[in-house]
């Protein structure tokens, strides 16, 4: 971040193949206000970890992102992490007896139609690991889906 707007840094790490690991760490000399055009969005995994949104999770499917707008209010560090990849993916870390991602997840992967968002509070963590990648998932909202199911089976993903 250039000090003229404020400290810290965001770093993108790519953690295995199509996965990024974004580490966010920021905090802006005034307030910012950054808008985000309607865009093409892959699967989303996010932990807010210090700052307005803190202990907050959100799951943002693939699809068209609606335009929208950060709000940054000044001396006001915000940390957090994301995981973006495509929802294809899923069939590698909850695949069913066929290889096929589960259906409770196709809410996930819109495609062409606006995304679905499944925001949570807590960070009451499920968590994946595959290669060195370790994904952190918010079972809030899932509980009705039959996802959380999903993430808390003990399962053999070969496809890792």
């Amino acid at each position: 971040m250039p000090r003229l707007l404020g400290k810290g840094y965001e770093r993108d790490i790519q953690v295995y193949p199509n996965i990024l690991l974004t580490v966010h760490d920021l905090e802006y000399h005034d307030d910012v206000l950054v808008k985000f055009p309607e865009s093409n969005h892959p699967l989303q995994f996010s932990v807010d970890i210090l700052g307005v949104n803190a202990d907050n999770t959100l799951i943002s499917g693939a699809g068209i992102q609606r335009s929208w707008i950060e709000e940054n209010p000044k001396f006001q560090r915000s940390v957090f992490v994301n995981i973006h990849m495509p929802p294809e993916l899923l069939g590698t870390f909850f695949p069913t007896a066929g290889g096929e991602i589960p259906s409770e997840f196709s809410l996930l992967g819109k495609g062409n139609d606006w995304q679905t968002m499944i925001p949570g509070r807590g960070l009451s963590l499920a968590v994946a690991h595959c290669g060195g990648a370790v994904l952190a998932i918010s079972p809030w909202g899932f509980r009705e889906s039959g996802i959380f199911r999903h993430l808390h089976q003990p399962r053999h993903t070969s496809g890792c």
